[in-house]
């Protein structure tokens, strides 16, 4: 079961089309404010909900992650969104003997004692520059590697801004489980919910 996360905009139509070709279970849609999507519920089978890329009540908060390693910091500390996602994106260069992944052991622990879930974005890997694409992958790598270790959730999707850049479960799965993701691992990514 796969749920996608995805930001329209005005085009919740050609997302759920797109969905419906992949086989995908559910759209989580991601808008600045909350709305109102009923009229789209009665017109498809799979399971729509809405995200807030800003705190409201009752609705899931997702956050982009800044380059910024100690806005990072204190938006898990603080802030603490239920998805903070693209931290493998920023433009710090790496270390010599690690990546600069966006987090830390120190951050990857606050992330679990927050509840705070890191997003991993697939249309984040399809869209960074060829030679920028395998240093985001390795990053990706060892933000998975601390979540392993320190147990915070996780959540895999295309995280589209367009229908285009979404992709079918099952390349998704390949994707995560190439880079050193466990099946198990892999199936709770994918099925996340918000507690």
């Amino acid at each position: 079961m796969m749920i996608d996360i995805v930001f329209p905009k005005d085009d919740e139509e050609s997302f759920i089309k797109m969905a419906e070709r992949l086989g995908l279970n559910g759209l989580c849609f991601v808008y600045d404010k909350p709305k109102d999507i009923s009229y789209l519920k009665s017109k498809t089978k799979i399971n729509l909900s809405t995200a807030s890329s800003a705190r409201m009540k009752g609705c899931p908060f997702f956050m982009k992650a800044p380059d910024d390693q100690m806005q990072i910091r204190h938006i898990l500390e603080q802030t603490r969104p239920d998805v903070l996602y693209g931290l493998e994106f920023n433009h710090h260069r790496d270390f010599m003997h690690h990546r600069a992944s966006g987090l830390n052991h120190v951050m990857a622990s606050i992330a679990e004692e927050k509840g705070v879930t890191i997003g991993f974005s697939f249309a984040g890997i399809l869209s960074a520059k060829t030679d920028n694409r395998a240093v985001c992958i390795g990053r990706m790598m060892q933000n998975i590697r601390f979540a392993r270790k320190y147990g915070f959730k996780v959540v895999l999707a295309s995280f589209a801004d367009s229908p285009w850049k979404m992709r079918a479960p099952q390349e998704i799965i390949s994707f995560f489980r190439c880079i050193n993701m466990a099946g198990s691992e892999v199936k709770l990514g994918l099925g996340w919910a918000i507690s």
